[in-house]
Protein backbone atom coordinates (compact mmCIF):
# COMPACT_ATOMS: atom_id res chain seq x y z
CA UNK A 1 0.00 0.00 0.00
CA UNK A 2 1.58 3.63 -0.88
CA UNK A 3 1.71 5.86 1.58
CA UNK A 4 -0.32 9.07 0.80
CA UNK A 5 1.99 12.24 0.06
CA UNK A 6 3.12 14.68 3.72
CA UNK A 7 0.37 17.52 2.42
CA UNK A 8 -2.00 14.96 2.38
CA UNK A 9 -1.10 14.23 6.14
CA UNK A 10 -1.41 17.30 7.50
CA UNK A 11 -0.17 15.86 11.64
CA UNK A 12 3.43 15.19 9.82
CA UNK A 13 3.83 18.90 8.62
CA UNK A 14 2.12 19.91 12.33
CA UNK A 15 4.77 18.22 13.90
CA UNK A 16 7.84 18.88 11.58
CA UNK A 17 6.45 22.91 12.15
CA UNK A 18 6.43 22.70 15.78
CA UNK A 19 10.00 21.23 16.43
CA UNK A 20 11.35 24.19 13.41
CA UNK A 21 9.44 26.59 15.94
CA UNK A 22 11.27 25.30 19.15
CA UNK A 23 14.79 25.89 17.61
CA UNK A 24 13.85 29.11 16.44
CA UNK A 25 12.90 30.39 19.81
CA UNK A 26 15.81 28.43 21.55
CA UNK A 27 18.31 29.91 19.27
CA UNK A 28 16.41 33.38 19.61
CA UNK A 29 16.94 33.56 23.37
CA UNK A 30 20.76 32.44 22.67
CA UNK A 31 21.31 35.24 20.41
CA UNK A 32 19.96 37.62 22.63
CA UNK A 33 21.89 36.63 25.75
CA UNK A 34 25.08 37.20 23.46
CA UNK A 35 24.04 40.46 22.09
CA UNK A 36 23.24 41.86 25.66
CA UNK A 37 26.55 40.91 26.32
CA UNK A 38 28.48 41.99 23.25
CA UNK A 39 26.63 45.44 24.06
CA UNK A 40 28.65 45.78 27.23
CA UNK A 41 31.76 45.62 25.11
CA UNK A 42 30.64 46.75 22.09
CA UNK A 43 33.56 46.32 19.38
CA UNK A 44 33.37 45.10 16.26
CA UNK A 45 30.87 43.38 14.94
CA UNK A 46 28.04 41.09 16.75
CA UNK A 47 28.10 37.95 15.06
CA UNK A 48 27.85 33.84 16.41
CA UNK A 49 26.94 30.70 14.83
CA UNK A 50 23.61 30.91 16.40
CA UNK A 51 22.83 34.35 14.75
CA UNK A 52 23.84 32.70 11.17
CA UNK A 53 21.37 29.65 11.84
CA UNK A 54 18.77 31.69 12.95
CA UNK A 55 18.88 33.90 10.20
CA UNK A 56 18.97 31.00 7.77
CA UNK A 57 16.18 29.32 8.98
CA UNK A 58 14.33 32.62 8.98
CA UNK A 59 14.81 33.32 5.68
CA UNK A 60 14.51 29.62 4.78
CA UNK A 61 10.14 30.27 6.26
CA UNK A 62 11.21 27.52 8.46
CA UNK A 63 10.99 25.02 5.58
CA UNK A 64 15.03 23.94 5.81
CA UNK A 65 16.35 21.21 8.05
CA UNK A 66 17.59 22.30 11.24
CA UNK A 67 20.05 19.79 11.56
CA UNK A 68 21.07 20.97 8.21
CA UNK A 69 21.56 24.75 9.24
CA UNK A 70 23.64 23.95 12.32
CA UNK A 71 25.98 21.99 10.04
CA UNK A 72 26.46 24.92 7.92
CA UNK A 73 26.53 27.33 10.59
CA UNK A 74 29.41 25.30 12.39
CA UNK A 75 31.27 24.79 9.75
CA UNK A 76 31.26 27.64 7.73
CA UNK A 77 34.92 29.74 8.38
CA UNK A 78 35.79 33.23 9.63
CA UNK A 79 35.49 35.76 6.70
CA UNK A 80 39.04 37.42 7.94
Amino acid sequence: MKKAPVWRRPWLLQRKNMRIMETITALAETVKEQYSAYQSESEGYFDSVELMELDTLVGGKGTNNPELVKVLAEQSGSCN
